[in-house]
């Protein structure tokens, strides 16, 4: 009789374990699942299509981009979009500001990023700088650019390898 009680509480313990364990899973199986169907899935055709689209007409690309960002419709200076090789956003000292990079074979590149006067960056007294093999230039006039400082960022000698030709194939700076 003895034995029979015994293996009866042996018994219930495992079928309490057992639940137990499969309660744990269940949770741990829905929670993932959940997990797993709440992350956004990427839409490459969305990236091939959005590239296609710098690539067919980059300037009113750009000129979207632009809009978006609520900046002014052009660049300050004339950067040929022959050469736009991204729109997007660059993380700066913990913030994400928005930059377009101009590349050109055998003159490296030039990033344009757009700094707002909204305090999230102090953007006060910035100023050109120049290092070995890169250079940055600062272009401020709150009045044209409604509050934004441009900051780019070329390598080589001359930024102006990266703006449109004229007729007489000097960029116009």
């Amino acid at each position: 009789k003895a034995a029979a009680h015994r293996g009866t509480l042996i018994r219930q313990r495992v079928y309490r374990y057992g639940a137990t364990a499969a309660t744990v899973l269940l949770a741990l199986g829905l929670g993932f699942g959940i997990f797993s169907a709440s992350r956004p899935r990427l839409d490459t055709t969305g990236l091939v299509m959005a590239t296609d689209a710098m690539i067919q007409d980059p300037d009113e690309a750009l000129r979207r981009w632009l809009k978006e960002q609520k900046a002014p419709e052009e660049l300050p200076l004339a950067f040929n979009t022959e050469w736009l090789v991204s729109l997007g956003s660059e993380r700066l000292q913990g913030q994400d500001v928005p930059v377009a990079v101009f590349a050109r074979t055998g003159h490296g590149f030039a990033k344009v990023y757009l700094l707002a006067n909204d305090g999230r960056i102090n953007t006060d007294g910035i100023q050109d700088a120049q290092a070995s093999h890169s250079s940055a230039l600062v272009i401020n006039d709150p009045k044209q650019f409604r509050g934004l400082k441009y900051v780019i960022v070329y390598t080589g000698p001359d930024y102006k390898a990266f703006l449109r030709p004229t007729a007489g194939g000097i960029a116009r700076s």
